[in-house]
């Protein structure tokens, strides 16, 4: 009876309608749609198609629900792949395309590069042509969103293979690309680049509806050739544009050939081409935009011809001409495009002042190409753009900043080194956000909208949900106008109207002549130091010197060179360095008097006369001290490397992070100093890290660093988990976070080290953690892998729980070490001088004290007065 009657509900049960359940879930809110599909995944668990459907509908929900935390990320990316797996192996075209598009967006907007663009790698085969358009974009998305990282180039060429793939693509798309691959070439400076504009020049050339971008083309390819110093290539190109009879690529034309030949030193042939382009210029009726950029173009090149000549009056003359062209009409003008030609001329007639007269001083001048250069900044969106408006602006920093102490204008000259050096920085400090609130923002009024009658309890739901994103919205809207400039004035005022006598800010600033060393105490004192051009060499082996436990002969060189010239220094120094001396343990340094060479111990150490810290920026520095935390709490991580991974490349390479032997010590020891949240093995992972930087008040990590200098966005935390993705904390991933923490210490290789970037410093690991928002750090300048390194960390959380200054924790800890060493040997700074202290120095229990301790304090003081004076009444 029984079978017959599981026979009757299996034969004549109706079917499920896919199409209408669907529709009845995208009616409910959030996770009641996600409970709705997921009752509806195990009704159908035979129909695989079907669930691969819903799985995809599963995914995104949770995506979206997910944003803008991590919460939900897990479960996406679980029910994605499971469709995505499923549809490719089955060779279901349509939807193994939609998968594939799918996934590949999740994994980019949840910072993964690298896996979007695996996934639309081996999806690429299941691409249809309805879905062909979504799948390009895609790719132009994943190159957008990670523009200057590595994959760049990989993913201009995926999207190239698409094109060529597709007959009937639109050949303008195919031209846009080869341009894009040929520019992102240029910024490698790879010869690539000239290839994909011949072939963009074949294109043109075959195509009658690309016919008009030949000159466009040309002129590029004979700029490219100019770059690479092969002017008989670029002049040939460039000859090939003459044929062209519209006037305005005619001028252009005669503009860029006259530049060849100012560049070849055919200074006749230039002035003949620039006069043909000023004919051209003016025999143009119409005062339109482009008119005006020829025409300001066109007199900037008489200009440089002038420079050439040696006939620098003339040569300012243009100058003041070019500029006053962008005064026919400013409103015609792309704004940007205006701003960057005017800062560009600006900067250059001020040089040339400076080249007729090595006295010219004009801060007016000075104040408004900084205006300029703010007012552009503000503007610029992509990276590129970014990153060529720093280097013209460093550039000019240090002019100004040299040029402002010629004649005495050190708060002025402070400031503009200030700005070449920190900028960047101070903009990540002040800017912790990114697309994923906007997104958030985005799917929590469509959820709102979609309710048929939205009541109060809705309403509250949706704005709760919405809370977090608005303030970071308004954060980033008055962050995106840029840093203000009283952030460095205030800067510099803090740190002379409230620096302790005991202390001095040694601000070194690396020019193309010398050394400027700001020193700061309760005013500025500038030093103008002419280096041996063999002592930057001498630094370098020096630092060499030490991770090797080498021969320390190297360092009274150096001492004389750049400590001995500033005089008698104070007890507690912040060294804010730059260029090369950004390696530079300072405290490792020795003079070579009265020592035995034998016993180290007798060494002169500077950090045997002064507590020394570091810090990027004095306007960091201001920050960092600053800022204002109410987060709570110790949370210590040991990660675990002791184990295999399924995948035959990843296991092998965790094989190389070798167990480290005296980091359970050092985390245990911190645990018996303070009542700690203490993670390992598998609760030692990315997202507890991640949650903690939110949440806690100290936060130490004991493991692995892995070092990518090819690409510093690659470097990272290593963390315990068999997945290769969820077991790295990418130095990119820890820009999109932002942290409470009052305190890091990242206990673990080379978190201080980097690539050296001019006005950026070292980007680090370490770095990433300030730019974050953490009030102070300790970091690693290389690898300790024996005892000391946990003996001083030990010694430091000892120090900072009796009250110590966290400089001065670390300082005293160094000292004892030094002084309780066992053998001379063990005084070698490569034991001691590794990790430095970056940022605010009070003692730890005052900075951690939250709104709510002070509250209870104060109702704690009031109860007892109050209990007190009735007792004093009714007596």
């Amino acid at each position: 009876m029984i079978r017959c009657l599981f026979f009757f509900f299996f034969f004549f049960t109706p079917p499920i309608n896919i199409a209408e359940e669907i529709e009845k879930a995208s009616k409910l809110n959030g996770l009641e749609e996600i409970h709705y599909l997921k009752n509806l995944l195990t009704k159908i668990k035979y129909d695989k198609d079907s669930s691969a459907f819903i799985e995809l509908k599963l995914g995104n929900r949770y995506e979206r629900e997910g944003f803008p935390n991590s919460k939900y990320w897990d479960s996406a990316k679980y029910y994605y792949v499971l469709a995505y797996n499923y549809l490719l192996k089955n060779n279901t075209i349509n939807k193994a395309s939609r998968a594939t598009i799918k996934l590949a967006s999740f994994y980019r907007k949840t910072q993964s590069p690298d896996l979007a663009f695996k996934t639309l790698h081996d999806g690429f085969d299941f691409v249809d042509f309805p879905n062909f358009s979504e799948f390009l974009a895609e790719t132009t998305q994943l190159f957008i969103d990670n523009n200057n990282y590595n994959l760049n180039i990989p993913t201009l060429h995926f999207q190239k293979k698409i094109l060529d793939h597709y007959s009937n693509s639109d050949k303008d798309q195919i031209y846009e690309n080869l341009i894009k691959l040929s520019k992102q070439d240029t910024i490698n400076r790879n010869l690539a680049s000239i290839g994909y504009l011949k072939e963009a020049l074949i294109l043109v050339e075959k195509e009658p509806s690309l016919l008009h971008k030949r000159t466009l083309v040309l002129n590029e390819l004979g700029i490219r050739y100019k770059e690479f110093g092969d002017f008989k290539n670029a002049e040939f190109y460039y000859n090939k544009m003459k044929d062209d009879t519209l006037s305005e690529n005619l001028i252009r034309y005669h503009n860029n050939i006259a530049d060849l030949y100012t560049a070849t030193k055919k200074y006749n042939l230039s002035a003949f081409h620039r006069k043909k382009a000023y004919d051209l210029i003016l025999s143009y009726s119409e005062k339109n935009t482009n008119n005006i950029n020829n025409l300001a173009t066109n007199i900037l090149g008489m200009a440089e011809l002038k420079d050439k000549l040696n006939q620098l009056d003339s040569a300012i003359y243009y100058i003041n001409l070019s500029l006053s062209t962008y005064s026919i009409d400013k409103e015609g003008l792309d704004k940007t495009e205006f701003l960057k030609n005017i800062l560009e001329r600006k900067i250059y007639k001020y040089k040339l002042h400076l080249k007729i007269d090595k006295t010219y001083f004009d801060i007016a001048q000075i104040k408004e190409i900084d205006t300029i250069t703010d007012a552009l900044r503000k503007r610029q969106t992509d990276e590129a753009s970014k990153a060529e408006l720093r280097s013209t602006a460093i550039e000019f920093y240090k002019i100004a900043a040299t040029n402002c102490i010629d004649h005495k204008q050190l708060k002025f000259a402070l400031y503009f080194k200030e700005k070449a050096k920190s900028l960047l920085l101070l903009e990540n400090y002040l800017q912790l956000t990114n697309e994923k609130e906007i997104i958030a923002f985005k799917y929590a009024i469509e959820d709102f909208l979609k309710l048929p009658n939205p009541d109060t309890s809705a309403f509250i739901q949706t704005f709760e949900k919405l809370k977090p994103v608005i303030s970071l919205l308004v954060k980033k809207y008055e962050t995106n106008q840029s840093v203000k400039n009283e952030v460095f004035y205030d800067a510099i005022e803090k740190s002379i109207s409230q620096n302790p006598k005991d202390h001095v800010y040694l601000d070194f600033f690396e020019t193309e002549k010398e050394m400027l060393v700001f020193r700061i105490t309760d005013h500025i004192d500038i030093h103008r130091l002419s280096l041996n051009p063999e002592i930057k060499a001498i630094t370098l082996a020096y630092n060499d010197s030490i991770h090797a436990k080498g021969n320390l002969c190297l360092a009274p060189i150096i001492y004389d060179a750049i400590i001995k010239p500033l005089g008698p220094l104070q007890k507690n120094i912040t060294i804010i360095p730059d260029g090369y001396l950004s390696y530079l343990p300072f405290e490792a340094l020795h003079t070579g008097i009265n020592q035995d060479e034998e016993d180290l111990t007798t060494y002169d150490f500077l950090i045997k006369h002064h507590n020394i810290d570091y810090n990027y920026s004095l306007g960091m520095a201001t920050l960092m001290e600053d800022k204002k935390v109410i987060s709570k709490g110790t949370h210590v991580f040991l990660p675990d490397f002791d184990f295999s991974s399924p995948e035959k490349d990843y296991a092998e390479e965790r094989q190389l992070l070798i167990p480290l032997k005296y980091a359970k010590e050092e985390a245990s020891a911190i645990n018996e100093i303070f009542n700690t949240t203490f993670y390992e093995k598998q609760s030692a992972n990315k997202d507890n890290f991640v949650n903690s930087l939110a949440t806690a008040n100290v936060i130490h990590f004991a493991g692995h660093a892995i070092l990518n200098n090819e690409n510093h966005h690659l470097s990272y935390l290593a963390f315990d988990s068999q997945e290769k993705d969820e077991s790295r904390l990418y130095l990119k991933e820890i820009a999109g976070v932002s942290t409470n923490a009052e305190l890091i210490v990242l206990s673990a290789c080379q978190t201080a080290a980097g690539k050296y970037a001019a006005g950026e410093g070292f980007l680090s690991l370490g770095r990433a953690m300030v730019a974050c928002g953490s009030k102070s750090i300790v970091t690693s300048l290389w690898n300790v892998y024996d005892s000391s390194g946990k003996d001083i960390i030990a010694g430091f959380y000892k120090n900072l729980k009796q009250g110590q200054n966290k400089s001065n924790a670390l300082h005293n800890s160094k000292i004892d070490f030094i002084n309780n060493v066992t053998s001379s040997k063990k005084a070698h700074p490569y034991h001691w001088s590794a990790f430095v202290f970056i940022g605010d120095n009070v003692p730890l229990h005052q900075s951690s004290i939250g709104w709510k301790s002070i509250l209870i304090g104060v109702c704690g003081a009031t109860i007892l007065a109050y209990s007190f004076l009735s007792f004093r009444k009714k007596k």
